[in-house]
């Protein structure tokens, strides 16, 4: 049963390639067309301007994934800094201990 299921997941040969077309091909005009369209302008505006506006509007709306977007985009993505990390149930149930002494303390 196990063979009939396994038989088609076989390796490749030696040199033969698993994607013998390669990545595909970048459209070549695509950037340079964003471009031009981002630059044309309305009412005087440049379009990429207009868009940058209509963020900045939603984050001052409270639009938190636009919030986001311009924080990272301005001062980079936070990295992870999580530095309590439980490796086993003993320190799991040693860290509630704790979190439940402090939370009496504080009352």
């Amino acid at each position: 049963m196990k063979k009939q299921r396994y038989a088609n997941l076989k390796p490749f040969k030696k040199g033969q390639s698993g994607n013998p077309n390669g990545r595909p091909k970048k459209i070549p005009a695509l950037e340079t067309i964003l471009l031009e369209n981002m630059t044309d302008e309305k009412n005087g505006y440049a379009y990429v301007d207009l868009i940058v506006k209509k963020l900045r509007d939603k984050a001052i709306a409270g639009d938190f994934k636009a919030i986001e977007y311009l924080l990272n985009r301005i001062y980079g993505k936070p990295k992870d800094n999580f530095k309590n990390k439980i490796e086993s149930k003993e320190e799991i149930e040693k860290s509630l201990i704790q979190i439940m002494n402090e939370d009496r303390l504080k009352r």
